[in-house]
């Protein structure tokens, strides 16, 4: 079939389906543990660029494509968050910027396919349930940022992020509509979220000028100098705040930000009026009989990691400084979008023992483990990080020159999970 030409971003978000990507997904899952594979080696999609040079495509086969690229642009982006950690950890700060916008890029990728959109080279693809499809060209960077922020503002679209994410049992949405935040309402939270997480994709995007410099121009060729590195603040810190809200629960269903994210959405109705104070509070406080000690505490006092990860999201002012604010909105964006991959997984029923191809051998090539067979579950790797970041702090703490830059970087270099974010995934698309 040949697309029809999509009229405006707006028209071409709304031509995509989630459903097509869940039943292109489900299709494959039951074919991909024959094949060990994500597609099998004669697959027209194998090689997408070229193949979309006709102006012809097989819509359900490209559907196929686009499903499986959900979980892999998802690990791909948590593997440019690992580089650029790296980076920032070695005081990097331009090559970390370089990289976390990469991740941040990818992140909206994976969120764009599981809803039908394939972001591809200048010819991109939207999918309906009917696997009939319209087309758009554009850039890959700009597209992105727009797909994304035109699916942010569609309808009850952008809800399924808070649908994906769950704290004690209820998803995000649930406990909004328990403070009487409606559906309509709800839509409000996720567009928020993107818009202010993805700021990255629309400032570089619409200005390629500036990506350009910062990816391909000699870093300290302009007066005046950059403030010199802060070892604790832009090293060391990073790593130990992003780890902590990382870490799994009892029940490896949610990670320790998404009670974060439950308190920043509580605060988010609030300021933009959608639930009052005295609303919010009477309900938080009658849900004490009803929740863990751990919420009732966290919904009245964000934890320390939270507050420098939300803060850091914030400042949209990077050139020349810290790469923080990107690190951290990259981890924001790649939280958002594990948690709608992993939804896709489990509705799909593709399951951990399906993708043991992938998982497997992705682990091994990023020295994650010698080998598969030594994991019990894939949550057991936070173990290691949560050793090696209390292990670091207490060097730090106690090294006489831990106000250089040499010393803690030095300290950091020796604990190789710290920087292995590409762990993180192997737990955040619920695959236990």
């Amino acid at each position: 079939m040949i697309p029809a030409i999509a009229s405006c971003e707006s028209d071409f978000i709304r031509a995509a389906s989630p459903i097509a990507v869940e039943n292109s997904l489900r299709s494959v899952g039951r074919r991909i543990r024959r094949w060990k594979r994500w597609l099998n080696i004669a697959h027209p999609y194998s090689d997408v660029i070229d193949a979309l040079e006709s102006e012809s495509i097989d819509a359900a086969k490209l559907g196929e494509y686009i499903a499986c690229s959900v979980p892999l642009h998802l690990a791909d982006g948590w593997n440019y968050l690992s580089r650029a950690f790296d980076a920032a950890s070695r005081g990097d700060r331009y090559s970390a910027y370089h990289l976390a916008y990469y991740a941040e890029l990818r992140a909206a990728m994976s969120l764009l396919a599981s809803e039908g959109v394939g972001v591809f080279r200048n010819r991109h693809i939207a999918l309906n349930r009917h696997f009939q499809a319209k087309q758009f060209g554009m850039n890959t960077h700009r597209a992105t940022w727009r797909f994304l922020s035109a699916w942010s503002r569609e309808p009850g679209r952008a809800v399924s992020l808070l649908d994906a994410i769950s704290v004690e049992s209820k998803t995000l949405s649930q406990w909004l509509e328990a403070v009487g935040v409606t559906d309509p309402a709800r839509q409000v939270v996720a567009a928020e979220w993107l818009r202010a997480w993805s700021i990255d994709l629309e400032t570089l995007s619409e200005d390629p000028a500036r990506r350009n410099e910062m990816s391909y121009r000699p870093a300290r060729i302009r007066a005046p100098a950059p403030p010199p590195v802060d070892p604790l603040l832009e090293l060391a810190e990073p790593l130990f705040h992003s780890w902590t809200a990382l870490e799994p629960s009892a029940d490896r269903a949610s990670v320790a930000l998404d009670l974060s994210l439950l308190r920043q959405a509580f605060i988010l109705v609030v300021e933009k009026g959608l639930c009052t104070y005295s609303t919010l509070g009477a309900t938080i406080n009658s849900l004490k009989d009803q929740t863990s000690d751990t919420m009732y505490r966290a919904l009245h006092n964000e934890s320390p990691s939270a507050t420098a990860i939300f803060g850091e999201a914030k400042v949209t002012d990077v050139r020349g400084r810290a790469a923080t604010p990107i690190l951290a909105r990259s981890l924001l964006m790649l939280r958002l979008a594990s948690a709608r991959a992993a939804s896709l997984l489990t509705a799909a029923e593709v399951s951990k023992a399906n993708l043991e191809f992938w998982w497997s051998a992705l682990g091994t090539d990023l020295g994650l483990w010698e080998s598969a067979a030594d994991i019990e579950t894939l949550s057991d790797l936070w173990i290691e990080v949560a050793e090696a970041r209390d292990a670091a702090g207490a060097r730090i703490s106690s090294a006489p020159g831990s106000g250089s830059v040499h010393t803690v970087s030095g300290i950091l270099s020796r604990e190789v999970s710290l920087t292995q974010f590409s762990r993180a995934p192997m737990w955040l698309l619920g695959l236990d």
